[in-house]
């Protein structure tokens, strides 16, 4: 089986330019945006009148508009802005300053979510979003508490990741029983958490899991054999970053 990538993989979605002003969007259905960190091109003045523009913009139903890249930090009003574009299929947000994610419940449509929002401290409007079908959650250390994720009986790809290059921080996880209650997961991703009780043997019950990658977490022997028997497990997954016999690095 090939290697599953991630939907927001530059090999799958590239994404197409990114664009600043409104005045630049001609319309389509993708639309990626850099309209902060602008210090270099722009001052703190026209910085904001440009976010103010794209909250506005965002206020207004935009029915063509399916996928949304944004490649510069969010702040929160531009986020409560975008959120609601009902008709949103995907979102991809790089980093953020985002706090509160109570407007995430207006993207009812949405099917694939990037999401970098290290000031988070409650997934509970997640659970709202009964359309997701992949799931990535980057940098969230001020939450540990994923039972929203249980809802999400769609889910078929789940991504959660700490920084284990930069800040060698840990996303932290309380426990791994509501990523066991997704029944319909094939691609799981545990990159550099941290499980404060429990076992990673309990994923041993995600019978569907077609690929399987952790990576800087600790497993025993006893739950790498676990792991390992699960049926449909192709040849590409990584365990506690070490290749095992038969896989290509």
């Amino acid at each position: 089986m090939p290697q599953h990538l991630p939907y927001w993989h530059a090999r799958i979605n590239p994404g197409p330019a990114a664009i600043t002003e409104v005045s630049e969007y001609e319309g389509g259905e993708d639309l990626a945006l850099v309209c902060t960190q602008l210090g270099n091109t722009h001052t703190a003045s026209q910085q904001k009148k440009i976010v103010e523009a794209w909250c506005q913009f965002f206020a207004q139903p935009r029915p063509g508009l399916r996928r949304l890249w944004l490649h510069s930090k969010v702040p929160q009003a531009l986020f409560n802005s975008l959120c609601q574009q009902s008709r949103l299929e995907g979102l991809y947000i790089k980093w953020s300053g985002i706090t509160d994610l109570s407007a995430i419940v207006g993207l009812t449509a949405l099917q694939h979510l990037h999401l970098c929002a290290a000031g988070v401290t409650d997934l509970t409007p997640l659970a709202r979003l009964q359309t997701l079908q992949s799931l990535a959650l980057e940098g969230l250390y001020k939450v540990s508490d994923y039972r929203a994720v249980a809802a999400l009986q769609r889910l078929s790809a789940l991504n959660i990741c700490g920084d284990g290059v930069a800040s060698n921080r840990k996303a932290p996880l309380d426990t791994l029983h509501p990523l066991t209650q997704l029944p319909a997961l094939q691609a799981l991703w545990l990159v550099w958490v941290k499980l404060k009780q429990g076992s990673y043997a309990e994923l041993a019950t995600l019978r569907s899991l077609r690929q399987l990658k952790l990576i800087g977490v600790p497993l025993s022997e006893a739950e790498r054999t676990q792991l390992l028997a699960l049926p449909l497990l192709a040849k590409d997954h990584v365990l506690d970053r070490l290749l095992l016999p038969g896989d290509v690095a």
